[in-house]
């Protein structure tokens, strides 16, 4: 179980900055929170969509 949080988190977290670099400059002046708040949500659903899929292909069981 810690191994699975584990990779959850780290993914999360991989994501965030990958997604950041990417879409750094598209932040507009007071968009701030906002912009995190779409980077964290959307980094959370790539992260359970890759959970699902190595759960599904029996790479990560859980």
């Amino acid at each position: 179980m810690a191994k699975t949080w584990l990779i959850a988190i780290s993914l999360i977290l991989i994501l965030i900055v990958i997604l950041w670099r990417l879409t750094r400059g598209y932040l507009k002046e007071g968009t701030g929170l906002v912009y995190w708040q779409v980077v964290a949500y959307t980094s959370t659903a790539i992260t359970l969509l890759i959970m699902y899929i190595l759960k599904w292909t029996n790479i990560l069981n859980f």
